[in-house]
């Protein structure tokens, strides 16, 4: 966790999930996120798999504050995300992955 700026958490998530496993994982997610909640930190949440708005809406009963949960988005560890302003009447957010590479030793 970085305490200098907000930081994202990338999941696979489960294709299809039923009730159990969205509340399982939102359980888990809530335990895990509820002490860093605060005036500079929410939740992202970015799931690869369709099921953000049932996770979302699952966590929302057990976290209080802001949270964002979006599905179709791959991402790996060091990516940067950036979220644009909302769209189309505010359904669509546009989001940018960012992968970097650092040139190595003798390149």
């Amino acid at each position: 966790y970085d305490h200098q700026g907000q930081v994202a958490l990338g999941l696979r998530g489960f294709h299809a999930p039923g009730y159990r496993q969205v509340a399982s994982l939102a359980d888990g997610l809530a335990e895990g996120l509820r002490s860093r909640l605060g005036a500079t930190f929410f939740p992202v949440l970015l799931m690869e798999e369709d099921m953000a708005k049932a996770l979302g809406q699952a966590l929302a009963q057990r976290l209080t504050g802001p949270l964002l949960c979006l599905d179709g988005v791959s991402v790996a560890q060091g990516d940067y995300v950036d979220v644009g302003a909302p769209v189309a009447q505010g359904r669509v957010l546009p989001v940018v992955v960012k992968t970097l590479a650092f040139e190595g030793n003798g390149v």
